[in-house]
Parts: structure tokens; C-alpha cells; sequence
């Protein structure tokens, strides 16, 4: 559906706010949810500007999803295959979002979207569900269906091909959230979030 779980909210805004990207690739935004907070949250929240000044792109394969609302948001919007626009795109990202997307696409479809993005974002935000969940075309839109399930070590296996990355991955009863980067970006965000839950222990 061109939605995802209410209850991630909080965990990747918190780690959006803690990146803190100049830019962001959101790749199957849907109703455009995660470019609607990233703008309210990096950029009106902390009053930077009401002028948006960050890039915000994305990629969505059903045209029939865009509306006002998206054109507002986002920088630009690019239709289609991820896989296809992606190599067509010259600009790299602070950030690319894979927010309950993943799991749309067939393991190797979705781990070459996962290889490219790697030559593209600085970081990768990924939320997808911790069990396979079957999903049929909702909407009639083909691109709905569910056809994998990825855990955290296949995540791994497909990203972390070099010691100059790591990862950090958070989970709840239905999503694993995985985050993707340079190693010492991924270190110093963890002792942030260390940090963050002492306080709120404390409070």
C-alpha cells in the first residue's frame, strides 16, 4: 500500500534528525508521508527555513499516487523502475530511503537496488518487515505485491562488502529498521542513540 507502519515513526525521524541530510533520495514514497516529516523536521521544526533548501527527490513506480501534495514536497520526482532511474541519476545523496519498500521487489531485483544505492547515498535507511507478510496487488497496482523477506544478515551480506562500512540495526515486534554507512558516521550515530536513551532512562 502506498503507506507503512505508524509505530517506525518515531525511530527514523530520530534518526533522520540525527543524520541531518542536505539531501535525500526517498525511493517509493507512496502517499509521501517520510518527505512530508523530513521537511517539517529538518527544515521548519528548527526554523531553518520555510523556504525549502534541501533537496528532497524521490522515486515512485505508480504515477497514479502523485499529487499536489508530492510536487509541494519534493525536489524533483522521477516515474519508473528504481533500478532503471537510478542509473540514469548523476547526483549523490546524503541519504536514500527505503522505508517498507524492500520487500516489493524480488531478492535480486532488490539487492541490485541495494548495490547501486551504495554508490549513491552516503547512508541507506531501510524499514522492512521482520516476517513476510503476503500482500496482493492493493489497489489493482501490481508494484503492491510482497515477494521477499530480508533479515538483517542478508542486509548485511549485500552492503557491508568493505571495513570501511557498518551498520546499525533497530527492531520492534513487526519491523526491522537497518541503517547503512561509512563506519565512523555509523559509530558516532550509535553513541548518539546511547546517549538519547540514557537521558530519556533519566527523565
Amino acid at each position: 500500500m502506498p503507506t507503512s507502519q505508524w509505530y517506525q515513526i518515531s525511530r527514523i525521524i530520530s534518526l533522520l534528525k540525527i543524520i541531518n541530510p542536505r539531501s535525500i533520495l526517498d525511493i517509493g514514497p507512496g502517499f509521501g508521508k517520510y518527505g512530508f516529516l523530513a521537511r517539517e523536521y529538518l527544515e521548519i521544526f528548527g526554523g531553518e527555513s520555510y523556504n525549502f533548501r534541501r533537496k528532497i527527490d524521490c522515486i515512485e513506480a505508480c504515477a497514479q499516487y502523485i499529487t499536489p501534495c508530492h510536487k509541494f514536497i519534493y525536489t524533483n520526482i522521477y516515474i519508473g523502475d528504481a533500478n532503471k532511474i537510478i542509473d540514469k541519476l548523476n547526483t549523490t545523496y546524503d541519504l536514500s530511503l527505503l522505508i517498507d519498500v524492500l520487500e516489493h521487489f524480488d531478492k535480486e531485483e532488490g539487492a541490485k537496488l541495494l548495490s547501486k544505492l551504495s554508490r549513491k547515498s552516503h547512508y541507506i535507511l531501510i524499514s522492512t518487515p521482520k516476517r513476510f507478510l503476503e500482500q496482493h496487488a492493493v489497489f489493482g497496482n501490481p508494484y503492491e505485491v510482497h515477494k521477499s523477506h530480508w533479515t538483517k544478515k542478508e542486509l548485511a551480506k549485500v552492503l557491508v562488502t568493505t571495513s570501511q562500512h557498518g551498520f546499525i540495526s533497530l527492531q520492534d515486534t513487526v519491523s526491522l529498521i537497518f541503517l547503512w554507512g561509512e563506519r565512523s558516521g555509523i559509530r558516532a550515530i550509535k553513541r548518539k542513540i546511547k546517549k538519547d536513551l540514557v537521558k530519556e532512562s533519566i527523565m
